[in-house]
């Protein structure tokens, strides 16, 4: 179901680049890494790189704004390794995910946008130095609801360059119930997407 699904989405988006551009509408595709990190697991830094890909979307409401879609394969998690190599921890989550944001376009030149993205885990795993496992207790959730700004910058008519800051509305885990307090109720994705975009039409 989910290969027919992405391959259903890539030819709406041909076909949206094809015969949708006297309306309004740009379509192409992406590329990038993204360093991340997962607050409230107890390690800092984005240590772990991964890496991001996919379709979009926009929609020109005039020559300023607009509306933009994405459908992606993307990497977070985070990784912890000391300096004496003595303590080893990463966290793997992949996630399939449709961002939709508002992007403004600033003296023709530069991108400001903000957004929100929905998202599934289609796989996970955590390693503690000894090979992939997954806990029973607790386990990651199979949604994540995310919101995100970004800028960027346009490089020629076909392609442009995105940063974000993207951050999980709600825990991604949550943490056992006899440890839950009322401001700190589990983990967040905490990640930064770096993606090259190019534009077919």
């Amino acid at each position: 179901m989910k290969p027919r699904f992405l391959i259903s989405c890539f030819f709406i988006i041909i076909s949206i680049s094809v015969f949708g551009q006297k309306r309004g509408f740009d379509a192409g595709i992406l590329g990038g890494i993204v360093p991340s990190q997962v607050d409230g697991d107890s390690y800092g830094g984005y240590h772990k790189i991964g890496l991001q890909g996919g379709l979009f979307v926009r929609y020109n409401l005039n020559k300023q704004l607009y509306i933009f879609n994405e459908i992606k394969y993307i990497q977070k998690g985070a990784k912890q390794v000391s300096k004496d190599n003595t303590f080893y921890y990463k966290s793997a989550l992949n996630y399939i995910e449709l961002p939709f944001s508002l992007q403004y376009l600033y003296k023709k030149k530069y991108l400001i946008e903000a957004g929100t993205a929905f998202s599934y885990l289609i796989k996970w795993y955590e390693d503690f130095g000894y090979g992939s496992t997954q806990m029973k207790d607790p386990q990651f959730k199979s949604y994540e609801w995310s919101a995100f700004g970004g800028i960027g910058v346009v490089i020629t008519e076909h392609i442009f360059l995105l940063g974000r800051f993207s951050y999980s509305i709600l825990p991604i885990r949550v943490y056992p119930e006899y440890i839950q307090t009322i401001r700190d109720m589990g983990w967040n994705n905490n990640d930064i997407q770096i993606g090259i975009y190019y534009k077919f039409n």
